[in-house]
Order: C-alpha cells, then structure tokens, then sequence
C-alpha cells in the first residue's frame, strides 16, 4: 500500500480550523489545485503498484517540478511512475474503506 508522505495535518487554531492540504515534496509550497500536480513513486520492475519491487512511498508534487525531482532523485535501476493528483482521492477513499463504513 503507498504511503502519502505530504499531506499536512489539519491545525486548530482558536475557532478556525485549517484544512488539510497537499505539498510539493520539491519545492515545499502548497498544490492549489489538483490539476496542477501528480504524484510520483518508484517502479523497479513491472510498474504496477502492486508488484513488490514498488516503493511503499507516494510523492506528491507540482507537474513543473516532476522532471526536477526525477533529476534529483533519479537512479539508473529506478522508474518513475506517476499518475494525475486528481487520481488520489478515490485511491484514498478505497484503500481507507470509506465506501463500507456506515
């Protein structure tokens, strides 16, 4: 199962409640909207997410940061996946079982 490592935590602060949001893992700023990123996590095998040779880990960042970050990151026996962020909520509604909670 990925791991979202970039999701901050929603803060209380008085009345005010802040919602949760997603960051950029390279440049640490906000994802406004989910067409404007993706998100990226290490294949070294097949691709699938569900092959044992994929990172447990899912990074999320800006679309103009995602070739920077395969640059940085990048080793010869890595392939980096990624998917459209908009893809992440339904992923996280099915593999947090909100479709069978009451």
């Amino acid at each position: 199962m990925l791991k979202v490592r970039s999701i901050a935590s929603p803060l209380i602060h008085g009345s005010v409640v802040y919602e949760p949001f997603v960051v950029c893992d390279l440049c640490g700023h906000p994802i406004d909207l989910a067409a404007e990123g993706v998100m990226m996590w290490i294949s070294w095998n097949t691709g699938s997410v569900h092959d044992e040779t994929t990172s447990q880990e899912l990074f999320t960042l800006h679309k103009d940061c995602k070739d920077a970050w395969r640059s940085q990151k990048g080793h010869r026996n890595y392939l980096w996946m990624w998917e459209e962020l908009k893809l992440l909520p339904p992923y996280l509604k099915h593999n947090l079982g909100i479709d069978k909670q009451a």
